[in-house]
């Protein structure tokens, strides 16, 4: 993942923050390896004096948030690390897997850890604010957490 610049401003990576600091950031002890656009979901350790997290594993797990894109230096975190983990609120370029319409609600695919139109069962983890047309694309999302389909 590298930053490309053009006249203007970075190009869009994945995990790259749009709002800046007006969605809700939590600062958290890392369990496991992750990296930068990444699902993450809380991690029950017991005796911990910090929050805990570690990478969602299913489409149904109860997705805390997304590990932002920091810089092409830093995009991929370590056991023990401390990260920032973007939650609600938060304006966040995330990967498509398929074709996606703006104002969709969005789950986790976790092969990837890219974004889908969600399905009945599965966690919401926000609403695509732009479309996608096919796997890949990067496209903006603003989180919330567990939005339902009925």
């Amino acid at each position: 993942m590298a930053e490309t610049l053009n006249l203007f401003t970075y190009a869009d990576v994945k995990g790259r923050v749009v709002n800046g600091d007006k969605g809700l950031g939590l600062s958290a002890k890392l369990y496991g390896t992750i990296n930068a656009g990444d699902f993450v979901k809380i991690k029950a350790v017991a005796g911990s004096k910090v929050l805990v997290v570690e990478a969602a594993a299913a489409d149904t797990d109860n997705v805390l948030g997304v590990i932002p894109y920091e810089s092409a230096k830093k995009n991929a975190y370590v056991d023990g690390d401390m990260v920032t983990v973007q939650c609600d609120y938060t304006r966040i370029i995330c990967t498509a897997s398929a074709a996606i319409s703006a104002g969709a609600t969005v789950m986790p695919v976790i092969s990837g850890m890219k974004v889908a139109t969600q399905t009945t069962g599965k966690t919401g983890v926000g609403i695509a604010l732009r479309p996608a047309t096919t796997d890949g694309d990067l496209i903006e999302v603003l989180l919330k957490r567990n939005l339902v389909v009925a």
